[in-house]
């Protein structure tokens, strides 16, 4: 009776360990396909909510735990380039290393380099010119997850600094323009 009742259980979660997440598996779907001409990588997907697929349910293959992309401006879909994004966590006393943004205003980091204790103070800066944001993160390790387009009443907006966008950035492969805008350069 006992090896019946221990077989059940295995079987169980063996059923359950190879069973995808529907809600996941729908989060990932919504982001749709990628942009063309942008190939997966630190360029890709700017504005969207990373960890959907960079998270612990995949499906990419490298986990962040947070990440997320800045604007120059707030009505602007323009990437910053070496915007400065400051953390502080729960724990630690001090800001742990800077985190910079690639030429499409994507940032992230990996639980190796950066494991943040939330609640997480956040400030982000573009050579001295202030953040739109300078408060707490609660939970999300996507900046998008709060911080999607368009601004409403269940998000604030996009995350900006208060730039001049520099749309035409000769030392990066992609359009930093985020949506449309979004193609490999020649």
């Amino acid at each position: 009776m006992c090896g019946i009742r221990l077989l059940r259980v295995v079987a169980g979660f063996s059923l359950l360990v190879g069973c995808s997440d529907p809600v996941h598996d729908s989060a990932v779907s919504a982001l749709g396909g990628e942009a063309p001409g942008i190939p997966q990588g630190e360029f890709h997907r700017a504005g969207q909510p990373c960890t959907v697929c960079h998270g612990p349910m995949g499906p990419a293959n490298t986990q962040f735990s947070i990440a997320g992309t800045v604007f120059a401006g707030q009505n602007n879909t323009v990437g910053v380039d070496q915007a400065q994004v400051l953390m502080v966590d729960s724990i630690t006393a001090s800001p742990k290393i800077p985190i910079f943004t690639n030429c499409v205003g994507n940032f992230s980091s990996t639980k190796d380099i950066y494991a943040p204790a939330f609640p997480v103070a956040v400030g982000i800066s573009s050579n001295g010119a202030g953040a739109q944001m300078v408060g707490h993160i609660g939970r999300e390790t996507s900046c998008a997850n709060c911080h999607k387009d368009p601004q409403g009443l269940d998000s604030p907006g996009h995350v900006y600094v208060t730039v001049t966008p520099q749309p035409n950035n000769p030392n990066c492969p992609v359009s930093p323009v985020a949506g449309g805008g979004g193609t490999a350069l020649p």
